[in-house]
């Protein structure tokens, strides 16, 4: 057992179940884009009211639970937080076969969802930073794009696999319950398992040196963080929601792949995406030397390119169909652990939660602005090409904004302690 100022090997149990935490949230974000066309035609709508009422929507009130979530967590601790808002995830889902008969009641189903998702995202900066070693956080915080890459591909061959049994998509999406239900068994013994050390203030802060340090002018290291998280989401979201869409409905609108022949294949690139989180902290910290903003320019770059060739993509070319979206979300993925990880390096235990929050909150919405865009322009134009171009040209503005990213200005102070144990 790792005893080293007082961390205990528990701690990676702790970070184990808030990965599958946002995993089960993540699985139930992307749970009915591979039914959206069942979805149209049961509801009497277009696939644009559909996305907006299930993607946005959910990303809305994801940004609202992030925000909330982010100054609450000091009051109410990491674990408990997951507690609370996984089984508000169960209950929600189970009721998508009462409540889902209208677009207003759908909107109901999904906003409690996002509002819960929320406070999961924004708590990893504060679990890295409460629970975890500072050489390690960068690796604590890429359990978020992990999360978000592993939950949507679960999400997009799980419902599509129970669709196929049952016929309905409700039905389908109420057994998504099933996930959300295993991470609150799973909190539930990480609250009763063990509590965080008890972290010094000379403890807190990482890579600037021994003295203690408070954080001085900071705002503009937010900003630039906000804007990167608003961005990220609005890539692998707007990009995850609708390629799903593109490859499952008919012809001339999309591929006419079927929901289970979309996620066949767009679940490789989900592979990618965790492959590309797993792979940032080793590219940011061993090859790079800790430059995030390098690391977020070849992510941005590479994934703006993947995205704008969307009209190549064809139903016979099985291996562009793979290829690329496993480009596109791969090398986005670095954007994520690069900014949580730099959160959880360069600022105190006691404002990683509200920072993460707000980060996480930026995210959500633009994921909610980027998939209303995305709708107007799917509704206006009844295909999804112009939707992709802007997608394309938000991730290369990324790439380029990524260069601002700078450690916020610090001075030494004298303090005693953080009390960053009332976390817990």
């Amino acid at each position: 057992m790792d005893t080293e100022q007082g961390y205990t090997g528990f701690r990676w149990y702790v970070l184990v179940t808030g990965l599958i935490c946002n995993i089960c949230a993540m699985a139930l974000l992307i749970a009915p884009a591979p039914l959206a066309g069942e979805m149209a035609k049961s509801l009497k709508v277009d696939l644009g009211v559909v996305l907006a009422s299930t993607m946005m929507v959910y990303m809305v009130f994801v940004g609202v639970g992030a925000i909330v979530g982010g100054f609450l967590i000091n009051k109410v601790g990491v674990v408990r937080m997951w507690i609370v808002c996984s089984a508000i995830q169960v209950l929600s889902t189970l009721l998508v076969p009462v409540l889902t008969y209208s677009i207003p009641g759908l909107v109901v189903v999904r906003a409690l969802q996002g509002i819960c998702t929320g406070p999961l995202l924004s708590s990893i900066p504060a679990c890295g930073a409460v629970w975890f070693k500072p050489r390690e956080r960068t690796f604590v915080a890429a359990v978020v794009g992990l999360g978000v890459s592993v939950g949507s591909a679960i999400g997009l061959v799980y419902t599509p696999g129970i669709f196929n049994i049952v016929h309905d998509w409700r039905t389908a999406v109420a057994w998504a319950a099933i996930l959300p239900s295993i991470a609150v068994v799973l909190a539930v013994i990480a609250q009763l398992g063990g509590k965080p050390p008890v972290q010094r203030a000379s403890e807190d802060l990482t890579a600037g040196g021994p003295e203690v340090r408070r954080i001085a002018g900071y705002g503009g290291a937010v900003v630039v963080c906000a804007v990167l998280g608003f961005i990220n989401a609005w890539t692998q979201h707007g990009y995850n929601d609708m390629a799903s869409g593109f490859y499952a409905v008919a012809p001339p609108v999309g591929l006419g792949l079927g929901p289970l022949g979309a996620g066949s294949r767009l679940m490789f690139a989900s592979y990618a995406m965790a492959a590309g989180t797993i792979f940032t902290p080793l590219l940011l910290e061993k090859f790079l030397k800790g430059n995030a903003r390098l690391t977020i320019f070849i992510g941005g770059i590479v994934a703006g390119f993947g995205v704008s060739v969307i009209r190549l993509l064809r139903v016979d070319n099985t291996a562009l169909l793979i290829a690329v979206p496993c480009a596109v979300l791969f090398f986005s993925s670095f954007l994520s652990p690069s900014v949580f990880g730099f959160i959880a390096k360069f600022f105190p235990a006691s404002a990683t939660g509200k920072v993460g929050g707000l980060v996480a909150a930026a995210a959500t919405f633009g994921g909610a602005i980027g998939l209303g865009l995305s709708s107007v322009l799917l509704s206006k134009t009844g295909f999804y090409w112009a939707a992709m171009y802007v997608l394309a040209a938000v991730a290369l503005a990324g790439a380029f904004i990524g260069l601002a990213l700078k450690p916020p200005r610090t001075v030494p102070v004298r303090t005693a302690s953080l009390g960053v144990q009332a976390l817990e």
